[in-house]
């Protein structure tokens, strides 16, 4: 389990400051449901991680 901002910039999305503001504003899922809070922990062999529609891996 890694937190999501962690796992966004490591998936070359951006800075971690930067993949907080994609958090916040809306644009990241998480199994489909729209996540907006930061600090979200996620486990990437088990969730469907997507930003703008796109799914990350």
């Amino acid at each position: 389990m890694e937190r999501l901002h962690k796992f966004l910039a490591e998936a070359g999305l951006g800075s971690r400051r930067k993949c907080e503001s994609l958090i916040t504003s809306g644009r990241v899922s998480i199994d489909g449901k729209r996540v907006t809070k930061l600090g979200q922990m996620v486990d990437p062999a088990r969730n469907s991680i997507s930003c703008d529609g796109e799914s990350i891996k």
